[in-house]
């Protein structure tokens, strides 16, 4: 994972607040594709346990977000809020376009706070800032996060198609 700067003036605290105070959509169904199929079957186990979390990418404010890095504009991209105690399995990420040619971002939109668990491959990564911008040296790599304090964890997630 590589860190590509800070750019803290980037992030929007009017959008955060919005994030904190209402909830998004749980977590879409499966795509067409068995691996999809099969981390959703997983993760409905993981939410009858009472795990949640919440995605949110109808905000009127970024229907066309602007990286502040250079990018192809062909984005999709969606906020998640983990309340405290929600997990994000470990998991690979499927993308609708199997060429390759996906690069993803992770974007803390909140400086961290202890309790705050992000896992990458074999790392866990801690004392981000809000704004900081991560790529994923292998976007198919094995990630996900959970919330261990009393505060919402909020961070925004990029899939380029370049």
């Amino acid at each position: 994972m590589r860190h590509l700067g800070n750019f803290k003036d980037w992030v929007k605290p009017h959008i955060l607040d919005k994030i904190l105070t209402t909830d998004g959509q749980v977590r879409p169904g499966a795509e067409e594709n068995e691996s999809s199929k099969q981390q959703y079957n997983e993760w409905n186990l993981t939410e009858a346990a009472g795990a949640k979390f919440y995605f949110y990418s109808k905000f009127e404010e970024m229907h066309d977000i602007e990286l502040p890095i250079n990018n192809s504009g062909n984005l999709n991209w969606w906020f998640v809020k983990l309340n405290p105690t929600y997990t994000f399995p470990l998991h690979q990420d499927t993308f609708k376009d199997d060429s390759g040619s996906v690069r993803r971002l992770w974007i803390p939109y909140q400086d961290y706070i202890p309790g705050h668990i992000f896992i990458y491959k074999d790392f866990f990564i801690k004392d981000y800032k809000a704004g900081d911008i991560f790529e994923f040296d292998d976007p198919l790599a094995l990630h996900g996060s959970a919330n261990l304090s009393s505060i919402p964890k909020v961070s925004l997630q990029i899939v380029e198609y370049v």
